[in-house]
């Protein structure tokens, strides 16, 4: 499926149905190029690294159906990106479970002259950190008693038994081929909690109460809990600091200790260049 879901009113515009279709084969989404940072020598280069600046993609839509509802699927479009233009909140453009934070920058029609019930149209897409990138979430409850967890879906049996031992251990599978972006979501109630994923330790010095939750972004390196009604409260100035919060998590699979009084939810991206083909 492909759809492009608003960042500004959460709204879907669905593109991959009759309505409206985009033309996979056509478009640049699969394109990807890294900047080389370089220093230039008598014999080749130094390499110090690569970057990504923000990048383009063009891409072209059929709108189908009669006048009526193909006015009717354009306009209504538009104004689903039109929004996030003027709200400067970045939607997502999903191919399947993957998607790209993007705005639609441009737009212009084609009549197809021998096709009458249908219009085509070029948009361009800017994309302000070109990675597609796909969530993976695992759920840890509270443990009131030592038990199994039985939170996390793991795609393969492991030749060991990964089920906790005792309260407060679990485990974490990273299946993506390098270190990831997180979200870690801590639910309260909760004083100073810590979580610790192998020997990096992730820990705010804090109080959660009831229905209040915390959220550790280490992408956006940002320590926010968020207060029954909705109010958000920066906790950054809380955070551990003899070891960063905001540490990714590497591949693989890696034990994890927590006092088991609290749940928490970890959201992995993993990021890609270029979207997997399916």
């Amino acid at each position: 499926m492909v759809k492009y879901e608003s960042g500004t009113t959460g709204d879907v515009f669905d593109l991959s149905g009759r309505a409206a279709r985009l033309l996979l084969k056509e478009t640049e989404l699969y394109d990807y190029a890294w900047d080389v940072e370089e220093i230039k020598q008598e014999l080749g280069s130094f390499i110090n690294g690569f970057g990504k600046k923000a990048a383009e993609y063009k891409m072209e839509i059929d709108f189908t159906g009669s006048r009526a509802e193909r006015a009717d699927s354009m306009a209504k479009f538009f104004e689903v990106v039109e929004q996030d233009i003027l709200a400067k909140k970045t939607g997502k453009l999903y191919l399947e479970d993957q998607y790209i934070n993007c705005f639609v920058i441009k737009g212009a029609y084609e009549d197809l002259k021998d096709q009458y019930n249908k219009v085509r149209k070029e948009v361009t897409v800017y994309a302000p950190y070109p990675f597609w990138i796909v969530e993976r979430k695992a759920t840890y409850q509270k443990q009131d008693i030592p038990k199994g967890s039985g939170n996390l879906d793991y795609a393969y049996d492991y030749p060991y038994d990964m089920t906790p031992l005792k309260r407060g251990i679990d485990y974490l599978e990273n299946d993506h081929y390098t270190d990831s972006h997180f979200k870690m979501i801590i639910y309260g109630p909760a004083s100073d909690p810590a979580v610790y994923i192998q020997n990096q330790a992730y820990q705010v010095y804090t109080t959660i109460e009831e229905k209040e939750y915390l959220v550790i972004d280490s992408k956006e390196h940002t320590v926010c809990r968020v207060k029954n009604d909705g109010t958000k409260i920066s906790e950054y100035n809380n955070r551990l600091k003899e070891q960063s919060i905001f540490e990714k998590i590497p591949a693989g699979i890696h034990q994890i200790n927590w006092s088991g009084n609290f749940g928490f939810d970890i959201i992995l991206f993993h990021e890609r260049s270029e979207p997997k083909w399916n």
